[in-house]
């Protein structure tokens, strides 16, 4: 029952009560009641796979037989998109033949998928019943219903699939399945018109509607084989690990940021499908012997008898066998070949590559060989700890395109983890999409501040200049003063901070200011400022000015004073007549 201010929620027990005839009923609604709970909770957690549920593709070739192909499904705990928890005790083992494998379109490839499988079992006589047939005979019945996973292929379809090349098929479809999952969490929101001022896009989601199919938990993906491809299993172009719940992920796309699960997926996609492609590198033993067996085979051409014809036919056939062996182990120690033909068109944010030659000088040569030119990479070194943060930081970024777009390139930061000896002791190194912040530096408040070098033919003007600057006023001959006498300069420090001017800041005139400066017969120096609190400053940045390491002393004090007509700070450089007789001290 329910009211205006209550809401069903399909969820019912059994009100038990003393004198109650118990009957099968009652039993259900009891064990109905406990699973939509238990339902409920699951739901909340989200779905996807905990542990477990392995693909693993297998076959067998008998004599006179056709070959038999089968996917094992290793154990596993997964909740399903219903809140139904999925466990398997045991391998399940889904044979690859026509019964269990769906007709393809064009385009087409399989989903590998669990569900929750039910059966019965167990017989248990039936007695009839209590009041209407007492003493009937019964009949038996299932007793018991078991519960498991049971595991399918079902197909689906992306149009252009058919026409990629054989080796890029599988990079392209994760990139096209990483795309619509993202399309499908609405991520691209935000990049829509005036989506901040959109009310819709800041409720909360309301509950999808039941599809009433079944729900399945996907585990991977079984690509068909092409020309000389066989069929290929991939995990992580389907399968999601449990992650977060429901409500913080459908957040996560709506604000733009990429879940932590699909995130790992991404990069455990690429580990995945790099590690089917790149040949594994000989071991180190491996290559000594090899090179050693080239070193004998040079020793025997050296000692290679015979008619002079044949003795050098048979040294330059051994020389070229030694050369031929060791380029095939030197070769190891290079990369496999460029990440693109291996079938990759693009990278995930983040991840990492092989690089078995243990020193960060080779680094850039690798990468050369291995990524295309359409990157820009910068290598840098870093603590082992110093990957895993990066790797963090790249969760929300842009894929990697390894195929030119529009002429510019993309930035990639390689990370090459070293030990205390400087060595790369890992054998891998990392790769990251660094972000593309760009802020404009701030523009610097100035002080604006003017320096007059002022010189002197008369004993009459150089009094008269004093007199006013001693009370405060700037003359107002300085003006209109022909730059013989009097040169004006416009100094730019920080506001309300000093610094040492450089050339360019005083006008190209530094170098002939400091010369003059130690030359000087006769110096007065005053700053003049509008408000006396200024006038500190003004003292240190003519220090600066005129004498920035304290070495003349006998350039005198600086005299600040408290101006009645300066605009700006000011600071007077009074180069007095040599005629006056005042001698520079030693």
């Amino acid at each position: 029952m329910t009211t205006d201010t209550t809401a069903d929620s399909g969820i019912s027990r059994l009100n038990a009560f003393d004198g109650l005839f118990l009957r099968a009923e009652h039993l259900v609604r009891i064990q109905d009641y406990a699973r939509d709970l238990v339902l409920a909770s699951g739901t909340a957690g989200g779905p996807g796979v905990i542990e477990g549920f392995r693909v693993t593709p297998g076959k067998t070739q008998e004599p006179g037989k056709q070959p038999e192909n089968w996917l094992d499904i290793s154990p596993g705990l997964a909740v399903d998109p219903a809140g139904r928890p999925l466990r398997s005790r045991e391998d399940i083992r889904l044979p690859l033949t026509d019964e269990f494998m769906p007709t393809l379109a064009d385009n087409g490839f399989w989903f590998i998928e669990i569900y929750a499988g039910t059966w019965q079992y167990g017989y248990a006589d039936v007695s009839g019943s209590l009041c209407d047939e007492p003493c009937a005979g019964g009949t038996s019945r299932l007793l018991y219903q078991g519960e498991g996973v049971r595991a399918q292929l079902s197909a689906a379809a992306l149009p252009e699939f058919d026409g990629q090349q054989p080796e890029r098929r599988r990079n392209w479809l994760a990139r096209r399945q990483f795309a619509a999952e993202e399309t499908d969490g609405e991520r691209d929101l935000l990049a829509t018109g005036n989506a901040p001022l959109v009310k819709e896009m800041w409720l909360p989601p309301v509950p999808a509607p039941s599809s009433g199919t079944q729900p399945v938990v996907r585990i991977g993906v079984l690509i068909p084989g092409r020309s000389k491809m066989s069929d290929e299993v991939d995990t992580w172009i389907a399968r999601r690990d449990r992650g977060a719940a429901p409500p913080e992920r459908a957040w996560r796309w709506r604000l733009g940021m990429r879940p932590w699960d699909v995130y790992v997926a991404q990069i455990l996609q690429f580990q995945d499908q790099l590690a089917d492609r790149y040949p594994q590198p000989s071991q180190p033993a491996q290559r000594q012997v090899r090179l050693d067996y080239a070193d004998l085979i040079r020793e025997a051409a050296a000692k290679a008898v015979g008619r002079a014809q044949t003795k050098v036919m048979t040294r330059q056939l051994l020389a070229q066998l030694a050369d031929d062996l060791t380029a095939a182990v030197q070769s190891v120690s290079g990369p496999a070949g460029k990440l693109f033909d291996l079938g990759f068109a693009d990278l995930p944010p983040a991840g990492f590559l092989p690089y078995p030659n243990g020193s960060p000088a080779g680094v850039t040569t690798w990468l050369a060989e291995m990524l295309p030119a359409t990157l820009s990479i910068t290598a840098c070194t870093c603590r082992p700890s110093d990957v895993a943060q990066a790797i963090e930081e790249a969760q929300h970024r842009d894929r990697i395109p390894l195929t030119a777009s529009g002429g510019a390139k993309t930035e990639v930061r390689v990370l090459i983890p070293v030990d205390d000896q400087g060595r790369v002791p890992s054998g891998w190194v990392a790769f990251v999409r660094p972000d593309r912040t760009v802020c404009p530096t701030p523009e610097e408040r100035l002080d604006e501040v003017t320096a007059f070098e002022v010189n002197f033919l008369d004993q009459q003007t150089y009094e008269a200049d004093l007199k006013s600057l001693e009370s405060g006023d700037l003359p107002d001959r300085y003006a209109k003063a022909p730059e013989d006498q009097v040169r004006t300069i416009s100094l730019r420090y920080p506001l309300r901070g000093w610094r040492l001017p450089d050339d360019a800041g005083l006008g190209g005139n530094y170098g002939r200011l400091r010369q003059r400066l130690r030359e000087s017969k006769d110096l007065r120096i005053f700053v003049l400022a509008r408000a006396e609190s200024e006038l500190p400053v003004g003292v240190l940045r003519a220090t600066l000015l005129v004498d920035p390491l304290a070495l003349a002393p006998w350039l005198g004090k600086i005299e600040p004073v408290e101006g009645r007509n300066v605009a700006r700070q000011s600071i007077v450089l009074l180069f007095g007549p040599e005629k006056l007789g005042i001698v520079a001290k030693p």
